[in-house]
């Protein structure tokens, strides 16, 4: 059956079907809707425009920017000497809703995964080891998912920060979130709870 979409409407929603979360049908849908109301189009060029043209990413931690050095890295009144470690940028911009942790970040560039041919350069542990010795930091925290990954990361940090004098090297404790019952918890994070149990 011959297709009847015009080109530069297919261009658009392969483009939109590339973003995470996105299928081909939502792109579809969101193509048809701004052609609906035009000025959606204009808005989002303009938006992204801007994006090209202002953020960038921070020299010292690896966060999302509008200049070299992010706000974050910039504020004195935050702890330099406690780093918190994430694996992306959403995942340091979930710790800071928390509003509860007051020292700096660095932002990995994903997790070691030797099949998509990321070592410890690539996601950036060797500037993380420099950054820590530079700065004397005092206690790296790793705030790294639970996958497998993610525990794999953990252990070649954990390993490699042993290299630095007086670093304490701690992790996010894993196991029941608020307000859970156990009667929904899986057996792995019920395992976690289990082990990383605290004294009352």
């Amino acid at each position: 059956m011959k297709n009847n979409i015009p080109a530069e409407l297919t261009k658009s929603i392969n483009a939109l079907a590339k973003l995470p979360g996105v299928g081909r049908v939502s792109a579809k849908r969101a193509v048809l809707h701004m052609l609906q109301d035009k000025s959606l189009i204009a808005n989002l060029v303009e938006n992204l425009t801007a994006l090209e043209q202002n953020i960038t990413t921070c020299q010292v931690c690896g966060n999302i920017a509008t200049s070299e050095i992010c706000d974050i890295c910039q504020d004195e009144q935050r702890d330099s000497k406690l780093l918190c470690v994430v694996e992306g940028v959403s995942q340091l911009w979930a710790m800071e809703s928390a509003e509860s942790f007051g020292g700096k970040y660095f932002v990995l560039n994903g997790l070691l995964n030797a099949l998509e041919g990321k070592g410890p350069d690539e996601i950036g542990i060797t500037k993380l080891i420099n950054l820590v010795q530079q700065n004397k930091v005092e206690e790296v925290i790793l705030a790294i998912s639970a996958s497998v990954d993610g525990q794999t990361t953990t252990h070649v940090i954990a390993e490699s920060l042993q290299t630095c004098d007086n670093v304490q090297v701690t992790s996010l404790a894993k196991g029941i979130p608020v307000g859970a019952g156990l009667d929904y918890m899986d057996s792995g994070t019920l395992f976690l709870a289990l082990k990383n149990r605290n004294s009352l």
